[in-house]
C-alpha cells in the first residue's frame, strides 16, 4: 500500500516574488546522496540546495534575460550537482 505521508518540506526564507517555489510548467527535486535536497524552480531560473535541517547551502538566480525590457527569465529545467572534487581541476585549485 502507498503511504502519502509528508515527511519532509521546505517552503523558503519568504515568500517574496522572487523566491517563490512555483513554477506553472514544470520544475524538480532531488535528493543527493549527502541528504541535501536541490530544487530547481523552472519559470524563476532559480536553483537552491538546502539540508535536511532546512539551511541553504547555496543559491543560484539565473541572471540571463530577454525581451524588449529584459522582462523575460532564461528558464531552468535541470541541474545536476557536481562534486567539487571532479571541478577543482578546472577550476584552477
Amino acid at each position: 500500500m502507498l503511504d502519502r505521508r509528508l515527511v519532509w518540506a521546505y517552503a523558503g526564507r519568504d515568500d517574496t516574488p522572487a523566491t517563490r517555489f512555483f513554477s506553472g510548467t514544470s520544475s524538480t527535486v532531488q535528493r543527493l546522496p549527502n541528504g541535501n535536497t536541490l530544487i530547481v524552480v523552472t519559470e524563476s531560473g532559480r536553483a537552491i540546495e538546502v539540508t535536511a535541517e532546512r539551511d541553504v547551502v547555496w543559491e543560484f538566480f539565473n541572471p540571463e534575460r530577454a525581451g524588449e525590457r529584459r522582462e523575460l527569465i532564461a528558464s531552468l529545467f535541470q541541474l545536476q550537482r557536481i562534486p567539487r572534487a571532479r571541478v577543482d581541476g578546472w577550476l584552477g585549485r
